[in-house]
């Protein structure tokens, strides 16, 4: 048991470190990228809807969604492996639990477009 405690506690604290990177770093660069498109429409019009530049950008964009939804497995993942030393007694796994939890509740937030 102690030993599915430790793997569990292991793979929430590198989904909460995946789950941060995403919130705080390639959220804000995203949003950036955003802005860039949206200033890049209202300059060019159509010419840059259509452009190369436009579909690398979008790409970018898009995935976030995609990075979210692996941040929310991972937390999944997490829990799943600290429930059941939870269960035997063992008080570590409650850390690897809470972890995951909340690397999974921020990849829910970005993957589900809850705030876009």
């Amino acid at each position: 048991m102690k030993v599915l405690g430790v793997l569990g506690v292991i793979a929430s604290v590198i989904a909460t470190s995946v789950a941060l990177h995403l919130h705080f770093v390639y959220a804000k660069a995203v949003d950036l990228l955003n802005k860039e498109i949206d200033t890049n429409i209202s300059e060019k019009g159509m010419e840059f809807l259509q452009s190369q530049d436009y579909r690398r950008l979008y790409e970018l964009v898009d995935f976030k969604t995609t990075y979210g939804m692996i941040v929310m497995l991972m937390g999944a993942a997490a829990v799943l492996i600290s429930i059941y030393p939870v269960v035997k007694k063992f008080k570590v796994a409650w850390v690897g639990v809470a972890l995951g939890l909340i690397s999974f509740l921020i990849g829910a937030v970005h993957g589900a477009h809850l705030f876009d």
